[in-house]
């Protein structure tokens, strides 16, 4: 008997692996440095993509101007990245979760001066302001709450305007692209910066 799964059941699923991602990241830095952790989640993943891609016949080769578009995709989603990692490092998995999730406030604002129709409503002000008294309540309390959690709690407020700052960006020039373009090569280039950072910066 096949199951098909329903279309409300698919964003759960969604949502699960998102808030579970936090939770893995965090679990991986007991072991080892942040930007090692990073360097081969990506290297995994970049040698799928990789693999699929060219099972898949997908375009590899960049158009005249996408490169430069490209780097700058790939230069935010480093920083974005590297900052996730080192925020979780040093708060908990659930306040990096709730953190991130920071990012529609900012991408609300760039979305409405940046892309063209995407303007601010008032149903899109309700409901930010919802969760936005939601996430007042979750962090005002100050148990536990140390310096180094506040600077990870920072750090990953970082990340969310970042990723915010990226989605613009990236929905503005995707139509030039092959989608997994936009994900395969930022990808490969932040592969050696975490990994230089960790491995031969410890050595030095």
């Amino acid at each position: 008997m096949q199951y098909n799964l329903s279309n409300r059941e698919i964003p759960f699923f969604f949502f699960f692996f998102f808030g579970a991602n936090a939770v893995a990241i965090k679990y991986s830095l007991l072991g080892i440095g942040p930007f090692t952790a990073a360097g081969i989640r990506f290297s995994i993943a970049g040698v799928a993509i990789y693999l699929w891609a060219r099972f898949t016949g997908r375009p590899f080769a960049l158009q005249k101007g996408q490169t430069f578009q490209i780097l700058i995709i790939s230069i935010v989603f480093t920083l974005q990245l590297g900052l996730l990692y080192l925020g979780l490092e040093k708060t908990s998995a659930s306040r990096g979760t709730l953190m991130v999730n920071l990012q529609p406030f900012f991408l609300l604002l760039l979305a409405h001066w940046f892309i063209p129709g995407d303007r601010i409503t008032k149903k899109k002000i309700l409901g930010l302001i919802m969760g936005g008294v939601g996430m007042v309540l979750v962090f005002s309390g100050k148990k536990g709450v140390t310096a180094d959690v506040q600077i990870g709690d920072l750090l990953i407020l970082s990340t969310s305007f970042l990723w915010a700052l990226n989605t613009v960006y990236t929905k503005r020039i995707i139509h030039l692209f092959s989608p997994f373009q936009i994900v395969f090569y930022p990808m490969l280039f932040c592969i050696p910066f975490f990994c230089w950072r960790d491995i031969f910066g410890t050595a030095a």
